[in-house]
């Protein structure tokens, strides 16, 4: 499946593939209309298939590093800053509130948008 998505990806499917597929099945002409255009994929779109023969350690980092260095890459074309350590440093210290809420489920949130997430980490955790 993931070597047929990046082919789907790289070359789409056109309204007339889709007609004809339907036309082959014995689809009604106006449920084609309906459904060809549904079915449509522009194509043209790059992707990127990844092939190792293990994940061990070292593959790991190299996977990291490529990651780190696409969002680098990321944040100069767009003209902003990835690696904001005064945001890093704002999760850290708001970290210290959401820490016992994680340590006990019982614990009242600073957020409400943090309860989902902390019901669904003690769901796992039982």
């Amino acid at each position: 499946n993931c070597l047929a998505q990046a082919e789907a990806f790289a070359l789409g499917y056109s309204e007339a593939q889709a007609s004809e597929e339907l036309r082959a099945r014995g689809t009604a002409p106006e449920r084609i209309a309906l459904l060809a255009k549904h079915k449509v994929h522009e194509g043209n779109r790059p992707s990127t298939i990844l092939l190792f023969p293990e994940l061990d350690p070292a593959t790991l980092g190299k996977l990291v590093a490529l990651y780190e260095h696409k969002v680098f890459v990321q944040s100069v074309v767009w003209g902003n800053n990835a690696f904001d350590q005064w945001g890093v440093e704002l999760g850290k210290k708001m970290c210290d509130a959401v820490l016992p809420m994680v340590r006990d489920p019982a614990a009242n949130p600073p957020s409400r948008s943090l309860v989902p997430l902390l019901e669904q980490i003690a769901a796992w955790r039982k």
